[in-house]
């Protein structure tokens, strides 16, 4: 009875593991709809009940080698992943993170973060200029509309010279009336920009970018939009692909001796786009997992990368990417170890880091998820 049972964890861990390979590569992907619920249901019924079953009627005879090598697979892929995120984790420390501090609770769908983190970039010669960025709202009938406008509320507080959003802002057709009593807040200097993410082309993107545009919020997906501010010029580049309108990445490339900022939904264009002269991306999807668990950090991660890049700043070539939690759900309406955040980016000229300055280090509480977490350090800068 005991070799049975244990025979049945072993082989239900080996079924687990391969479900959320499959589920996060290739289910989550899929159209939504009816047919993705059969396929998911079905896929897990496949491989964790399946396995399990086999694990009580075989015991441990010969056939355990099979799960045996998944566990293998799955422990190799852990360090390769490890290894990558070693080398594409920027290696600069974000600079003061504020907002809440780390909660330490369990359930956080409604307790916000705000992060921090800076950039001192070669191409920009002007005056610090500050960005905030806000995606995947998911408005349902939860998170509440009050957390919603004070998140934004927020956001202004921060005084943006531009804010940026980047998909997913409804889960439903249904919620795009919610969704209109929560963009009336969105404000920056220099204006706030927008594309599209896979839900509202699930949905009703035609309406979306209406309530956007009502909003005072500018559509970019598949266009490039120049703004000139007191500092200098940059570009906003709106990529939408997979789902909707790409950016044109050979026009991109022609302007590599400029700033180019990209606003995508999801963070697996960040290979295509750093061989295309992108110098910063904004990508949300990913929702930092969600539900993040000890030690392993995030579980499930609709991307072809796995968990590689779940959640922070990351640096690809010479291309950083900032990828956000975001503020809301899908699927279930909980956040668990992963709360909703706002980014704020300081972008600054290279010479500025230049400058002699003493800086002092300090922990404001680092989360438990080792390498799957977001790098929590505090940056103090005084002059000397």
């Amino acid at each position: 009875m005991t070799n049975q049972l244990t025979a049945a964890v072993f082989y239900f861990m080996a079924g687990l593991i391969t479900f959320f390979c499959v589920f996060n590569r290739l289910i989550l992907h899929m159209w939504e709809g009816t047919l993705k619920k059969i396929v998911g249901y079905s896929a897990m019924g496949v491989f964790m009940a399946g396995p399990a079953a086999a694990g009580w009627f075989l015991g441990w005879n010969r056939w355990a080698a099979v799960p045996a090598g998944l566990l293998a697979v799955f422990l190799l892929g852990e360090l390769v992943r490890v290894n990558l995120r070693g080398k594409y984790r920027h290696n600069l420390p974000p600079a003061l993170r504020n907002g809440n501090k780390k909660t330490g609770s369990f359930f956080t769908t409604e307790k916000l973060a705000i992060r921090r983190f800076e950039i001192f970039h070669p191409k920009w010669t002007g005056d610090p200029l500050r960005i905030v960025h806000v995606t995947d709202l998911h408005v349902d009938w939860k998170p509440s509309l009050s957390f919603y406008r004070s998140s934004f509320a927020a956001a202004a507080e921060l005084n943006p010279d531009l804010m940026v959003l980047t998909g997913d802002y409804i889960n439903k057709k249904e919620a795009i009336p919610r969704l209109e009593q929560i963009f009336r807040m969105p404000c920056a200097r220099y204006g706030v920009y927008a594309v599209l993410g896979n839900h509202e082309f699930y949905t009703d993107p035609d309406t979306v970018t209406g309530i956007l545009e009502a909003a005072g919020i500018r559509p970019a997906g598949g266009t490039c939009i120049r703004i000139e501010t007191d500092s200098g010029r940059l570009n906003i580049w709106g990529h939408e692909y997979p789902w909707g309108k790409s950016a044109d990445l050979d026009a991109m490339t022609a302007r590599s001796r400029e700033i180019n900022i990209v606003l995508t939904h999801t963070p697996d264009n960040i290979f295509q786009l750093s061989q295309n002269g992108a110098d910063i991306v904004f990508a949300g999807h990913f929702h930092g997992g969600q539900w993040r668990v000890p030690i392993l950090g995030s579980l499930v991660i609709p991307s072809a990368h796995g968990r590689l890049l779940d959640q922070g700043h990351f640096q690809i070539g010479s291309t950083h990417l900032l990828v956000s939690a975001g503020l809301g759900t899908v699927w279930f309406p909980t956040r668990i170890r992963c709360e909703p955040e706002l980014l704020v980016l300081d972008l600054k000229p290279a010479r500025i880091r230049d400058r002699p300055v003493r800086r002092r280090f300090h922990e404001t509480g680092m989360p438990a998820e080792g390498e799957s977490a977001v790098v929590n350090l505090a940056q103090s800068l005084r002059s000397g």
